[in-house]
């Protein structure tokens, strides 16, 4: 498996919804691969479950392609993003219908899986709303972390809900977990320290996926998500990024922070004050401003564990602009409403 660390991802679930089709998906890969995204790292193109009809075959009691949207198929989708070196993945629910009114996995997870499997699908983004009465979480959780082991395919498995699941969703064997139903997951927010103390490697909270509607929102929670090691999953139309915002999308010192080989999420040391441990003794300080008014952020070295007789002093680079900082005691930055700062921060003796 390699599944370590937190993915790259573009979906266009939300926006696309029930039109996606098989030209609008080939469509978005072959601009991911123009505009370097793919180079950058994203890897996947996740679509909503609108790939296939309401009903099961009566027969097989199997999914079934609408092959007015995929007229070869989900698995040619899936053979020509393999061949850009990109990979699929689909939404679904483990409930007993979609949100969008497809049928659900309940009780068909080994078998939808291994259908998927066949057709090419690397990513499974679950929700879990609309479980029967008699359906509690942990079981069908279990059997789709099973099925998913089991493919032929190495599957990455997400998992939605707005349910408390983060003490137990590690031991049934999926890859990341978001305490937010899937589609009121967005926009990307601040994570609950508790939660967020339960990611780590092969199994990262998420963040929420991300939508925007400036560049400012798009760098803050580009910010968040990289300080939790939160997968990355903007939902967008590829053709229609700015040129700013495919810059901070592809940023590698943003995009190296989120996927440290070490897998730390960040300390909350204050309302949207975020410290995280890296690797050669790095550390990365996120300021957000999620509110509707300009507010002032101090990141203070003593709440980070650094004390005057420590001999030792900050030396911080803005991830962004590059601009460096000195500093002993704390490091104050003024936010306008919805932005963000970032700092590479090293310690330096005396």
């Amino acid at each position: 498996m390699t599944f370590s660390l937190p993915p790259l991802a573009i979906s266009l679930a939300r926006t696309m919804g029930e039109s996606v089709n098989d030209a609008a998906v080939r469509s978005a890969a072959d601009s991911m691969v123009r505009l370097g995204l793919r180079d950058a790292g994203y890897e996947y193109i996740i679509i909503s479950d609108a790939w296939c009809k309401q009903k099961r075959c009566l027969k097989t009691d199997s999914l079934i392609c609408d092959t007015e949207k995929f007229p070869e198929g989900l698995s040619a989708t899936a053979e020509y993003l393999h061949s850009l070196g990109l990979k699929l993945g689909v939404v679904a629910s483990l409930g007993a219908r979609s949100t969008t009114d497809r049928p659900g996995m309940f009780e068909h997870e080994w078998a939808d899986v291994e259908y998927l499997d066949r057709a090419g699908v690397d990513y499974i983004a679950c929700d879990l709303t609309k479980l029967p009465a008699r359906g509690e979480l942990q079981t069908p959780l279990r059997r789709m972390g099973l099925a998913v082991r089991q493919a032929q395919r190495d599957i990455y498995l997400a998992v939605y809900t707005d349910r408390d699941i983060h003490t137990w969703v590690r031991s049934t064997g999926a890859n990341a977990f978001c305490l937010k139903s899937f589609y009121n997951c967005s926009p990307a927010v601040e994570c609950d320290p508790v939660s967020a103390g339960y990611s780590a490697d092969f199994c990262f909270e998420s963040c929420g996926d991300i939508t925007f509607d400036s560049t400012e929102s798009l760098r803050s929670q580009l910010t968040i998500a990289a300080a939790m090691s939160s997968p990355i999953v903007v939902d967008c139309d590829v053709d229609s990024l700015s040129d700013e915002a495919l810059k901070l999308m592809k940023d590698p010192l943003l995009l190296s922070i989120m996927r440290d080989e070490e897998g730390r999420p960040a300390r909350r040391l204050d309302d949207g004050v975020y410290c995280k441990m890296l690797t050669d003794c790095e550390y990365a300080v996120a300021l957000v401003n999620f509110t509707e008014q300009e507010v002032t952020r101090s990141f203070c070295t003593y709440d980070f564990g650094l004390i005057r007789n420590s001999g030792y002093y900050c030396e911080a680079a803005n991830v962004f602009t590059g601009e460096k900082t000195d500093f002993s005691d704390s490091l104050e930055v003024t936010l306008p409403a919805g932005s963000s700062a970032m700092y590479l921060m090293r310690l330096i003796e005396r």
